[in-house]
């Protein structure tokens, strides 16, 4: 049976259609209870409609009663769908070019020094719209770990994310094999994506957050008391050990927490996830609408880049990792650099690293799908 059909009946006859997930997610309150979508995903352009519009960030199954997990249908409906040539190629043309750019020679760097074991990974975003603070939490963690390497590339989320099986696997495979034959062990992630990502394809190697690595090394990072709204990605909504690390640093940082209704497991989208806002930009839209309007006019903090371009519209936003490097800086929205600026800023860390690179760390990753 193919995955998506499993996946489908089996969320047709465990779903109670209780309307529990309903009434928490805008998706549902759309289109319907899980289990009564899954009864109507039998035909392949019902099954397409439906398995791009929603956001995977998992709300539905952290609320059900019944322990469903409905993204299990909505992510294997994208890989059968875009089997099928049925995907909104157009729509997400924009991001799979962003990943094909992030995975070019020109964009990618590997700097493994001798006798490195661990690599810091973070990401796309954050090099893009935060160069600076990605560099300097570089430098923070060479203080930690001496022989700690960097690699600026792409995970594959996108083309996971737009249901593109075999150029993820191949994509992820060329990345895996390049930290294995160079003897890497540990991944410290500062992307909420990479690090569920990662965890989610038993890659083999030991995987940790930024935050948790750097939560514990305890210390007074800040002497300006505020507090803020914190949230938590969707994505880690299972992370509890983030979860944990992010408050404990921003207590040594010296923010206090201001309380939401939706936060840890039960944390709201952005709408940013699951590339909904190609798709159906109005339902992205209202998802961070509802977002914002549980902050409230209080700052917000939060620790994934795609993230903070949502929620710095309208507020003020700021990255956990700008705390941690200016830990007295305040908290207001600094400038969000868009396309071209962002990859602008990702070759000049690029060059930054380079310039201060020791002899014979640049490794290149040898990537199939470039010839």
């Amino acid at each position: 049976m193919r995955p998506f059909e499993f996946e489908r009946q089996r969320l047709d006859k465990e779903c109670r259609r209780c309307g529990r997930c309903a009434s928490e997610c805008l998706f549902l309150q759309n289109n319907g209870a899980p289990g009564v979508l899954a009864s109507q995903m039998t035909s392949p352009q019902r099954t397409s409609e439906l398995a791009f519009c929603c956001s995977l960030c998992g709300l539905c199954a952290a609320v059900c009663p019944n322990g469903c997990k409905p993204v299990d249908m909505f992510r294997t409906a994208r890989v059968e769908s875009a089997a099928r040539g049925l995907r909104p190629a157009r729509q997400h043309r924009r991001l799979t070019t962003y990943e094909k750019i992030g995975m070019s020679r020109l964009f990618s760097l590997s700097l493994l020094p001798e006798n490195c074991s661990t690599v810091f990974f973070p990401g796309c975003a954050l090099p893009g719209i935060r160069p600076s603070t990605t560099l300097r939490t570089f430098r923070k963690l060479q203080e930690l770990l001496p022989d700690i390497g960097i690699v600026l590339d792409c995970c594959g989320e996108p083309s996971r994310t737009c249901g593109l099986d075999r150029q993820f696997q191949a994509r992820l495979q060329e990345l895996m094999d390049h930290f294995t034959s160079n003897g890497i062990k540990r991944l410290v992630l500062a992307c909420p994506g990479c690090l569920k990502l990662f965890g989610d394809v038993s890659s083999g190697f030991e995987v940790t957050s930024v935050y948790q690595l750097m939560a514990q090394r305890p210390g007074n990072l800040g002497a300006n008391p505020r507090t803020a709204a914190v949230h938590d990605s969707c994505i880690t909504r299972d992370q509890t050990e983030v979860h944990d690390a992010v408050r404990s640093l921003l207590n040594q940082a010296s923010v206090e927490e201001k309380s939401l209704p939706h936060n840890g497991s039960n944390t709201l989208c952005c709408g940013e996830c699951g590339a909904v806002k190609f798709v159906e930009p109005d339902l992205a839209e209202n998802w961070r609408i509802r977002r914002l309007g549980e902050i409230g006019e209080s700052p917000v903090v939060t620790y994934c880049a795609a993230c903070l371009v949502p929620l710095s519209s309208g507020r003020d936003a700021v990255h956990l990792l700008d705390l941690l490097v200016s830990p007295d800086q305040p908290l207001k929205s600094p400038f969000i650099p868009f396309p071209p600026l962002t990859y602008l800023n990702r070759l000049r860390l690029k060059f930054q690293l380079l310039r201060h690179a020791p002899e014979g760390s640049v490794r290149p990753i040898v990537r199939g799908l470039r010839r």
